[in-house]
């Protein structure tokens, strides 16, 4: 006797979320306008931050937001 299903068969692509994933989230960061001028105590990033930040907030959506 052969017994057969009425299930159908799916493929369901799993994935795997790393721990940098559940933790880790964007930085946020203080951009100078142009309309604006730097003070002697401004609290504005640094260009190498801010590009640091932005290098930072792109891995995280490559990574983690798939």
């Amino acid at each position: 006797m052969t017994l057969t299903s009425c299930a159908k068969s799916t493929t369901e692509t799993v994935k795997s979320v790393s721990d940098y994933c559940l933790i880790a989230k964007g930085i946020t960061y203080s951009e100078i306008k142009p309309t604006q001028q730097e003070g002697a105590a401004n609290n504005y990033d640094t260009p190498e931050t801010i590009k640091q930040v932005k290098d930072h907030d792109l891995t995280f959506e490559k990574l983690c937001r798939q």
